[in-house]
């Protein structure tokens, strides 16, 4: 049993760079709200996010809930530089709450958002996708062999897979009339 667990942390380490419980642990305490606060938020049970802290489970395997977390660690990120003042992050934690994250709906079939809004919200659905495809360090291997013969693809699993949040976001507004003529 305890092998396992620690293979399992492992395992989280290879995925996430570090293991869930260090995550969610900094979360909390950045954010200042307990455990199950922080579950509700991520769209997961307590007991979900408690076996994920403790090894038990490996992986977040819905891509729904990883994208709330790259969200919530975003914001996390930006209260710490101080591009979030401390009054609106309850709000921005209820509206990742209340996101869908849904796979199968269109541009058309989802909320009406700012143009910020949807780039981030689209930036981490690329995010977690990728980050399903392979951990980090599968990524930056993916990077070093695309690099030579096709640079351009390399740099968007560089920018979506490794990068900040606020990288591939930033990225997405830059090409967003390339993507979406109609926007």
């Amino acid at each position: 049993m305890v092998d396992d667990t620690r293979r399992n942390i492992a395992a989280q380490v290879e995925m996430y760079g570090e293991p869930l419980a260090r995550v969610f642990g900094r979360l909390v305490e950045q954010l200042g709200m307990t455990q199950a606060a922080l579950a509700r938020t991520l769209g997961m049970s307590p007991a979900m996010l408690s076996h994920l802290s403790s090894g038990t489970r490996v992986k977040i395997g819905n891509p729904a809930v990883q994208r709330r977390l790259d969200e919530v660690r975003t914001l996390a990120e930006q209260m710490d530089r101080g591009e979030v003042p401390r009054d609106e992050v309850q709000p921005r934690l209820d509206g990742i709450r209340d996101s869908t994250g849904s796979w199968t709906a269109t541009r058309h079939d989802m909320p009406a958002q700012d143009a910020t809004d949807r780039d981030a919200t689209e930036a981490a659905t690329v995010r977690a996708l990728l980050r399903l495809t392979g951990p980090v360090p599968q990524l930056r291997a993916a990077v070093a062999l695309l690099e030579p013969e096709h640079p351009q693809l390399a740099d968007l699993v560089r920018t979506y897979g490794i990068r900040s949040l606020d990288d591939a976001t930033e990225h997405l507004r830059r090409h967003r009339d390339r993507l979406h003529p109609e926007a």
